[in-house]
């Protein structure tokens, strides 16, 4: 894969996975799918407040992958989570400077740690599936 794309995916894929790992779980505990509207919402909110953790993501795998990772490697997949959960913390971060505050702070810190922490590990699968072994 080439550099460009893989940065791309790592910038653009985490806002959208968490978007969809967000609307499956919601749509597990109420037994049916959320409004369309709910989702649009959703994928803007996390485009804004996400951003920035997405480019420190994707700086992140850049720095370990120019020191000798290698996409394919199940190094990348811990390392990839890692950051993702740093991500969710940064998203809390972000949101918390634009609102000056945040009405459940608490679990704020469980879900979008864990939820980065996921987004992360599948961003990091995709990217190893769509790599080839000698690339």
């Amino acid at each position: 894969m080439k550099k460009f794309r893989r940065i791309a995916l790592n910038i653009l894929l985490p806002p959208a996975l968490a978007v969809a790992l967000l609307i499956g779980e919601i749509s597990l505990v109420a037994l049916e799918m959320p409004d369309w509207r709910l989702g649009t919402a959703a994928l803007l909110y996390a485009y804004v407040f996400a951003s920035i953790p997405s480019v420190t993501h994707a700086l992140t795998m850049e720095f370990f992958y120019r020191h000798g990772l290698h996409p394919k490697e199940k190094k990348a997949v811990v390392i990839s989570t890692l950051s993702g959960a740093v991500s969710g913390v940064l998203v809390i971060v972000c949101a918390a400077l634009v609102f000056r505050a945040f009405s459940d702070l608490a679990s704020a810190f469980f879900i979008y740690p864990t939820l980065g922490a996921a987004t992360g590990a599948v961003t990091a699968i995709v990217i190893m599936a769509l790599t080839k072994k000698n690339a």
